[in-house]
């Protein structure tokens, strides 16, 4: 008998209804959305100025998931969540589609002061650790259930005074080159004209985490 049919087929999960490039592309309008409606930040020592980017992390994601879902039909669902199989927690599933963990660069807080560890958040080369990197191993670990996706959104003046792309590309590089993650080709997306002054332009960068 053939060697090739003793061989038991290869499950394999079927292409998303959503690519990365509509995510990006949706995500980034959702954020858009999200700082027109003026929300305001609070915490336990201060409450900030109206807009998407003086709000924690999770505020902000949780309400632009809430407006992909209201807003379109094929993100039903979506939500944070266990990944399937795991205990470990993920900050978006699109169900039956995607994986996606999303980390926010902020160089500058709501009082227009720099944030001066404001790169720990992405740069971190070490699994279980809270960084853009770290969920990369984390998503590379995990099965092949779901397409796996990191995001990175993050905010700039309208004349950058700290340019994001030196951070995004050393993310890059220390999770592709350092870290051993296989990354798909980065997608893009950029939004202006937003609220506050310190955070007016949003930059929402994508990238498919690929099987290790």
């Amino acid at each position: 008998m053939p060697t090739d049919a003793k061989r038991r087929p290869v499950a394999r999960r079927s292409a998303p209804s959503i690519t990365l490039p509509k995510f990006v592309t949706d995500f980034a309008d959702a954020l858009h959305a999200v700082d027109h409606a003026g929300p305001i930040g609070r915490s336990s020592s201060r409450v900030s100025r109206p807009g998407v980017g003086p709000l924690q992390e999770r505020q902000a994601v949780r309400l632009a998931a809430a407006h992909l879902a209201e807003a379109d039909a094929a993100y039903a669902g979506i939500a944070s969540g266990r990944y399937p199989g795991s205990r470990l927690e993920c900050d978006l599933l699109i169900p039956g589609q995607w994986a996606v963990e999303v980390k926010m660069a902020r160089p500058f807080s709501d009082d227009d002061r720099h944030a001066e560890h404001w790169t720990e958040g992405l740069l971190h080369p070490y699994a279980g650790k809270t960084s853009a990197v770290g969920d990369a191993l984390k998503l590379q670990s995990m099965d092949e259930a779901l397409s796996k996706a990191v995001i990175i959104y993050g905010f700039e003046h309208a004349t950058p005074r700290v340019p994001l792309e030196p951070a995004v590309r050393a993310f890059e590089l220390i999770a592709t080159q350092v870290a051993g993650v296989r990354l798909g080709k980065r997608i893009e997306q950029v939004r202006a004209a937003l609220r506050h002054p310190a955070h007016a332009v949003v930059r929402v960068y994508g990238w498919e985490v690929l099987p290790g």
